[in-house]
């Protein structure tokens, strides 16, 4: 019986610490991404979100790398803000490696996911988007 109730305790213990890994308090850190867009195939991948430390006086720019899966490295990110009065995510029209994107999104209040639509246009594609960070 002793060792029933250790093993119980044990694998709770286990399930609620692997929970843990998973949780954002911030808009910062690493995400997993569900992207949905109009014309090319759905995708899941891994997205970071950092400041925007070319603005160090605000708080509220950001950054994101391997959006759009397009890589890690700085000619690949793409740039957004807070709004201070909506809350609203902005992702001001900008071109990364041919592709102009611009679009908005939503965080929810907890940091457990972004919902973002925005639009890519690399000239050949021109697509709505829809992704899920999480």
């Amino acid at each position: 019986m002793r060792y029933n109730i250790l093993f119980f305790l044990l694998l709770i213990t286990t399930f609620i610490s692997c929970e843990k890994d998973n949780k954002h308090t911030s808009l910062l850190g690493v995400w997993n991404c569900q992207e949905f867009p109009e014309q090319t195939s759905p995708r899941t991948y891994q997205v970071s979100i950092s400041r925007n430390t070319f603005l160090v006086d605000e708080s509220n720019e950001y950054k994101i790398s391997n959006f759009y899966q397009m890589g890690n490295s700085e000619d690949a990110e793409v740039y957004f803000y807070q709004d201070t009065i909506s809350l609203e995510l902005i992702i001001r029209p900008q071109t990364v490696r041919g592709t102009t994107f611009h679009g908005k999104g939503t965080v929810a209040v907890d940091f457990s996911e972004i919902n973002w639509e925005y639009y890519a246009n690399s000239g050949s594609v021109n697509e709505k988007v829809i992704a899920t960070y999480y």
